[in-house]
């Protein structure tokens, strides 16, 4: 890949150095129980990624799924239905994925009305000390109602 790319129209191309991909839920990624992962994506990454990958929730939350793979197809599978039904997701989901190298991606998630869910918290062995910040902000609002 070279470092300064360059289009039709002869410009330089930024490159982001934390590619993004999307995923709106299809019905099948309920049923079947995977999600695939967009072509493009594994084409550029995919010698990159080695199973499991990490799933970083913004409530810190991290979920180990296994990856599938298969000529140039490329399914998170063993875990995924685990974080799904965790985050409620559903036909019509939208998912921002941000691939932070490590096989680890950070996971953003909106549902069919455009907005961001809010999101379970989950202790996790990579992080057992996790303290969501939702959880935290509800106490610190209790203790004050509480006073």
């Amino acid at each position: 890949m070279s470092s300064d790319p360059r289009r039709d129209n002869d410009q330089p191309m930024f490159a982001s150095k934390t590619p993004h991909f999307f995923k709106i839920i299809l019905q099948e990624a309920i049923g079947d129980g995977m999600l695939g992962i967009p072509r493009k994506f594994v084409r550029k990454y995919g010698n990159q990624l080695s199973s499991p990958v990490k799933l970083e929730v913004p409530s810190g939350a991290i979920w180990q799924v296994e990856l599938t793979k298969s000529d140039e197809r490329v399914w998170l599978q063993k875990g995924w239905r685990e974080f799904a039904e965790q985050y409620s997701l559903e036909f019509g989901s939208f998912l921002v994925f941000r691939y932070q190298g490590n096989d680890h991606f950070h996971v953003l998630i909106f549902d069919r009305s455009a907005s961001e869910i809010e999101y379970a918290c989950r202790k996790n062995k990579e992080k057992p000390d996790l303290t969501c910040p939702l959880t935290q902000k509800k106490m610190t609002t209790d203790l004050k109602l509480e006073n």
